[in-house]
């Protein structure tokens, strides 16, 4: 065998393990657990429905069947329902905790149900197909607020 072919082999070995290393390392450090979106020509892009994760393995989310970041399923309850519609301000991202985002933190704060339904960057055309395609929703909750 010559020279150079075992080099090859040696550097491409490398080359693998290197970025065997590294995959195992992103996973275990929770840096690509993130929110998928789902996408459709009517509303844009909205959290994918039924899913959660953690971030880093520290930063929380949870969406329910309606793609709401409440961390719950859609029950009206006893309290006053607000429906808190938005963009990133009200998703809030990664960088926080489900208990660190607005409608949480609104939510503690007060004798309110929110329920939050929202995407970074969304217009108030999302917001508004959100609301069009989701009239149960609408129906259900007391008071809606566009942020």
């Amino acid at each position: 065998m010559n020279r150079s072919w075992k080099f090859t082999r040696i550097v491409v070995t490398v080359v693998l393990v290197v970025f065997g290393v590294g995959e195992i390392a992103v996973r275990a450090l929770g840096a690509v657990d993130f929110p998928l979106y789902d996408a459709d020509n009517t509303i844009g892009y909205i959290p994918k429905a039924n899913q959660s994760g953690s971030f880093l393995n520290k930063n929380d989310w949870v969406f329910n069947d309606l793609h709401m970041g409440s961390g719950r399923q859609f029950a009206p309850s006893t309290k006053l329902d607000v429906l808190l519609v938005g963009d990133s301000i009200v998703l809030g991202g990664n960088p926080l905790r489900q208990s660190e985002r607005l409608a949480s933190q609104v939510e503690g704060g007060t004798d309110l149900a929110v329920w939050p339904i929202s995407a970074g960057s969304w217009s108030l055309h999302n917001e508004l197909t959100y609301l069009r395609q989701h009239t149960q929703v609408v129906r259900a909750v007391d008071a809606i607020v566009l942020y």
